[in-house]
């Protein structure tokens, strides 16, 4: 007899069995230093040439060591519940689901996210799955690739294993190892050595036995069952007409399912293992992902939609999210049988078993993020979104708990918003839609109720006065417009025979405003008369102006030819000098630029790049580059400093936002967090997703 028979023998006799710069700048503080400025402290004169003085100082800012070791950490990630991957805990009680770069914990009563294992080094996590004991987290990551492990207790990454761009992960039923399985190869790996046991064909999808002897996984059309000790075939089960997608093995390891790929199969087949037979074909449609109940009872396919059927007659007894455009990955049972969960699309749905309703949505962005703004008190941060899946949002995110508290729709304009900012106040959020009849919406961040509207000309970029009195906006007319709060119009239309364009910002002191002019230069307008006093030229395109907090220095991005924005510029706006500029490597675009604050930093985030895309920030008292912040896997659309400049968010075309920790921030105590039924000004209830019990 041999050891396969053995096995199938043993199965049988129990049922029921067990169940992811450059070289330098010099960018002073100026609100500390006197009122020579950033030219003469850099060595420069006005004109932006080597003045007598050739030695450049190292500044000294009070109570700051030019010595001190600068370290930037990821705080929060937000913007979305991740989704693609899902997993129960054993004990029921948590679901994990993958982010970018983000393995969400999320307690299953409250729906809430109550941790982020977080991976700084690299853009994207996939294929995760929960240890068998609960302690661990393992998910596959990308751009390098590797695996992480959590202990999910102390939120620390305990082992990094080699990757091989996984679409499926899968822990023996000891927990001692760990089954890896891409396009190339299937790895089996021990966990805590992380040495490679064995390297078998590749598939899309991977299951160990209950006695963990055994992998079952999708080679081609072929389902193959390996015995891990040996690496030998020990059975091919060939009936499927196209790629096997999805493979998942019964808890009395009897039976083993696969899922065929669309639109040549679109089936699920269940398969005898000790004969080889094919006992049932099940329609699915595109079954990406199968999974057995945990007492083998049911069995159900998502792919787009959740299909279940009553294993003993093969009937189809629930069909989950059909017509509801939720894209299903993947999913999971709880671990009594009682509830599903199903990701995809950027959602996490419950669904309830025994009547098959919808429990409840987790919904983040699902459109790329065009702006994002942070509330004055730095409670909370405001981002935007297109209209892809029908997201057309603005989302409010406690920054504390990571929860999107508040989501604002305009169900007039169908593609989504191209920027939002929150007024100095906080009293009033405007924003720009993106649709065939523009428009500026100003709401009221208490209630979200809309305050007062402007239709004309497509509006590219906002920018509130310091004192919040005024809202200055660029339209696709190529005119920059001065909206008044006190009577809600605007006051001002300002032109210039260049045309101005794209971009907007107000000095800090709210004397001047600076706006892009014929793609190269910016205006500097007075506010006093509105009229035109300086122009600072660029090299070749010039984007993202950001003011030195006294307002004397304006930094820009420019570029060495208009393939896209490899430069940092610096100018003097008096003088109209051109005092510093710091080159990036070719193939790395630089999106956005923002003066941190107090004027220690510079920071500057990239696009149009080989991901993971960085955040590259510059320290103004030596000039250096202080580090790159790694993460987003697309490209960043906005860097924003929180007013104390303890904090920056990031927000990326990867539909997440960033909160990242500047170093040895000196943290203000803050208000403690807002419970999730508190009652907000004008008696509405926040809430972070859709509750719709049946």
């Amino acid at each position: 007899m041999t050891r396969f028979t053995r096995f199938i023998i043993r199965c049988r006799l129990r049922h029921g069995l067990r169940k992811k710069i450059l070289a330098g700048i010099i960018a002073l503080v100026l609100s500390l230093l006197p009122t020579r400025g950033l030219t003469e402290a850099a060595g420069l004169d006005a004109k932006g040439e080597n003045s007598v003085e050739k030695r450049q100082p190292t500044l000294a800012l009070p109570g700051v060591s030019g010595a001190e070791t600068e370290s930037f950490a990821l705080r929060q990630v937000l913007g979305t519940y991740g989704g693609s991957w899902v997993d129960y805990a054993p004990d029921g009680r948590h679901v994990v689901t993958a982010g970018s770069g983000v393995v969400y914990i999320i307690e299953t009563q409250s729906y809430r996210i109550e941790k982020q294992l977080i991976a700084e080094d690299t853009a994207g996590t996939s294929a995760v799955r929960w240890s068998p004991d609960g302690q661990y987290v393992a998910a596959e990551s990308v751009i390098p690739l590797q695996i992480h492990i959590w202990d999910v207790e102390k939120e620390q990454i305990v082992r990094m294993l080699p990757g091989v761009d996984a679409k499926s992960l899968a822990w023996s039923p000891d927990g001692s190892r760990l089954a890896a399985c891409s396009r190339s190869s299937l790895r089996i790996l021990e966990v805590k050595s992380g040495q490679i046991l064995r390297t078998l064909a590749g598939g899309n999808s991977v299951a160990w036995s209950p006695d963990g002897q055994y992998v079952v996984t999708g080679s081609n059309t072929d389902v193959l069952i390996y015995e891990v000790e040996t690496g030998h075939i020990v059975q091919r089960l060939q009936r499927h007409n196209s790629v096997v997608q999805a493979v998942a093995w019964s808890p009395d390891g009897q039976y083993v399912a696969s899922g065929g790929f669309a639109p040549f199969d679109g089936t699920i087949k269940v398969w005898e293992v000790a004969t080889g037979t094919m006992i049932r074909t099940f329609i699915h449609g595109d079954p990406a992902s199968i999974l057995w109940s945990p007492d083998g009872t049911y069995l159900a396919g998502g792919g787009g939609w959740v299909r279940i059927w009553e294993m003993e007659r093969g009937d189809l007894i629930y069909m989950l999210g059909e017509g509801m455009a939720l894209g299903i990955h993947s999913i999971a049972w709880s671990p009594n049988g009682q509830q599903i969960v199903s990701g995809g699309s950027w959602i996490v749905n419950f669904w309830d078993m025994p009547t098959g309703g919808l429990l409840q949505t987790l919904q983040g962005h699902r459109g790329e993020l065009t702006s994002v703004t942070w509330s004055p008190d730095g409670r909370s941060i405001a981002s935007a979104a297109t209209d892809y899946l029908n997201d057309r949002s603005i989302r409010i995110w406690d920054t504390e708990t990571g929860d999107a508290v508040r989501v604002i729709r305009d169900d007039v304009c169908r593609r989504g918003f191209n920027a939002v900012e929150w007024s100095p106040d906080g009293r009033y959020l405007a924003s720009a839609l993106l649709c065939s009849q523009p428009s500026i919406i100003i709401w009221e961040a208490a209630t979200m109720i809309e305050r007062t509207r402007w239709s004309g000309s497509l509006v590219y970029a906002l920018a509130w006065s310091p004192d919040g009195n005024y809202l200055a906006f660029i339209a696709s007319d190529r005119k920059l417009r001065i909206f008044a709060r006190d009577t809600w119009a605007v006051v001002q239309t300002l032109e210039d025979p260049t045309g101005l364009e794209l971009q907007v910002a107000w000095s800090p002191d709210g004397k001047y405003l600076a706006c892009r002019a014929n793609g190269r230069d910016f205006k500097i307008f007075a506010v006093d008369d509105w009229r035109v006093i300086h122009t600072l030229q660029g090299r070749t395109r010039v984007a993202s102006p950001a003011w030195s907090p006294d307002s004397q220095y304006l930094a820009a991005l420019d570029g060495t030819s208009f393939a896209g924005s490899d430069l940092v510029q610096i100018w003097a706006v008096e003088t109209e000098a051109l005092v510093r500029t710091i080159e990036r490597e070719a193939i790395r675009t630089l999106t956005r630029v923002a003066w941190s604050p107090d004027g220690r930093y510079l920071a500057a985030g990239e696009g149009q790049a080989p991901a993971p895309r960085r955040i590259t920030i510059w320290t103004t008292q030596t000039g250096e580059e202080v580090q790159r912040l790694v993460g987003h896997g697309s490209d960043i659309i906005s860097v924003r400093w929180s007013r104390d400049g303890n904090y920056l968010a990031s927000a990326s075309l990867d539909r997440t936002l960033r909160l990242w920790i500047a170093p040895k921030a000196q943290l203000k105590a803050k208000p403690s967090p807002r419970s999730p039924h508190e009652k907000l000004p004008g008696g509405r209830t926040e809430s972070h997703g859709l509750h719709r019990p049946r």
